[in-house]
């Protein structure tokens, strides 16, 4: 809610700005009172609108990576949250807005039970053709949706005219709905001048359209504008009504005799597009950073598993085949291929454990009760070397034949040659020296049967994955802004003769 007050303030005083430097003083008052009013409709509409999906922008991991958060870090987030501080400024700013959006509100209430007693207590009346509404009370004449008015004899003969026709030109253009729109404005912005300011140049503008239309009519400018200062002395109506002696009586003379603007100025008018385009995307590009920046928080952990969590609440995957306990106090646990557990208590260092040790392995299953998904493989540590690779390279010609339609990622260690890494390719190479907080990189597919490449992954040490998608967006050329010339994919190993 907060943000969403302060983009809406923020382009409800460019606007306003915007009016006064480049608009205020042309005579397209049509023009002028569409600007006002999308001035208004688009401060309130805008921040809603979400455009994440349409500028580029790294993501998380899609298809079938998880992000698992452990039970040990959901019970110290829940406890956190608990903890939730005495004075909240925040809170504190909200109820006082709210608490000035219903003081706004309740002047709005009162001023319509007012009008509603003054209609109540008038009757309807017709002079020179206009349809009006009598009233014996000292007032200022008015329009207000579609009725006017008027106390006839707080006014000449020769005055009676030319204020019924400039009234009549509100009601027949439904300015009404102009002036509560922009009461609105200032109910859900009171705190805004741009707002105020906004609500007194629409109020102002409407002066000035219906002056028009009474000098349109053949009234003459002099006779009119004599009957302008003649009114000043009588009490204002409500503000949320059209007044015939609005409180700009100095200004609007100067409007009505000033030359027509030329045509040329028509082009002031573009002055939106851009306005609307940099408020879009400015704000857009803040709430982008500002998540980036959540998501780079280095006191932020992540687990990250290329497997669906466990069916059985008191343990988390790390890896495929590797599971630890959930209730324990954790910073964080993260595998690394192929035999090393990472392990950091919050209140201790980091410790690390190599599973294909016996020793380290029973000490683990101790400590953090880690065991394996498959219960023969309990008592006895990882297959090493050539046993250890044969397994590994059965478990995935199984996975694939199990996920022909799953979209999968390619990475370098996946395939025996490129383990060692004299053979990885030079530009794989030149990209991690270039870049020493990256692990490594993947490259992700559609499926195993069309080999569509999608996106390039990006391993961060940190733990943190971006993806860059290949679809003719600019999210690869925004990967080369950042990290340079990115590695292409690599080719085939080279074939093995047989002895």
């Amino acid at each position: 809610m907060i943000l969403y007050l302060l983009k809406m303030n923020a382009a409800l005083l460019l606007f306003y700005l915007t009016y006064y430097l480049v608009l205020r003083r042309l005579t397209f008052y049509n023009l002028n009172r569409l600007f006002l009013i999308f001035a208004i409709l688009f401060s309130a509409v805008f921040p809603l609108v979400d455009l994440s999906e349409a500028l580029p922008g790294p993501e998380g991991l899609p298809g079938n990576i998880y992000g698992i958060m452990p039970a040990w870090q959901a019970k110290t987030a829940t406890a956190t949250a608990t903890q939730t501080p005495l004075f909240d400024p925040w809170q504190l700013a909200l109820a006082a807005f709210w608490s000035g959006a219903a003081f706004a509100l309740l002047r709005l209430l009162i001023q319509l039970l007012s009008l509603g007693r003054l209609h109540a207590r008038s009757s309807s009346d017709e002079l020179f053709g206009f349809a009006f509404r009598s009233t014996g009370e000292d007032i200022n004449p008015f329009s207000f949706w579609q009725s006017i008015y008027l106390n006839p004899g707080k006014h000449r003969q020769e005055e009676l005219l030319p204020i019924l026709r400039h009234e009549q030109a509100h009601v027949q253009e439904w300015h009404t709905l102009d002036v509560l729109l922009a009461e609105a404005g200032t109910m859900l912005s009171w705190f805004n001048p741009g707002a105020w300011l906004l609500r007194q140049a629409i109020k102002q503008n409407l002066e000035f359209i219906a002056d028009r239309k009474v000098l349109q009519s053949g009234l003459d400018s002099k006779v009119y504008q004599y009957s302008l200062v003649r009114i000043s002395s009588l009490s204002q109506g409500l503000s949320l009504t059209n007044n015939f002696n609005f409180l700009t009586i100095k200004k609007r003379i100067a409007m009505m005799n000033k030359a027509p603007s030329a045509r040329a100025h028509l082009l002031r008018f573009l002055v939106v597009i851009p306005i609307s385009l940099t408020l879009l995307l400015a704000f857009n590009s803040l709430a982008q950073r500002q998540a980036n920046e959540l998501t780079q928080d280095p006191n932020v952990k992540r687990v990250i598993s290329e497997v669906k969590g466990n069916d059985d609440a008191a343990y988390t995957y790390l890896a495929p085949n590797i599971l630890i306990k959930s209730d324990l106090d954790l910073e964080y646990a993260r595998w690394i291929r192929p035999n090393t557990l990472i392990v950091k208590p919050r209140s201790g260092k980091e410790e690390t454990y190599q599973l294909d040790s016996a020793p380290s392995l029973a000490e683990a299953k101790e400590k953090y009760g880690v065991r394996f998904t498959d219960a023969e493989d309990e008592s006895k540590p990882l297959l090493k070397g050539k046993a250890r690779q044969a397994t590994e390279k059965q478990e995935a010609a199984s996975a694939v034949t199990q996920s022909q339609d799953e979209s999968f990622i390619f990475k370098l260690d996946e395939v025996e040659y490129y383990r060692n890494e004299a053979n990885w390719p030079k530009d794989y190479k030149d990209f991690l020296e270039r870049n020493p907080e990256v692990k490594q990189i993947g490259w992700k597919f559609n499926n195993r049967e069309e080999y569509n490449l999608e996106s390039l992954v990006i391993y961060l040490k940190s733990g943190a994955t971006e993806v860059y998608h290949y679809n003719g967006s600019m999210q690869i050329p925004a990967a080369e802004s950042k990290y340079g010339t990115l590695p292409s994919l690599p080719p085939p190993p080279p074939p093995v003769r047989a002895n």
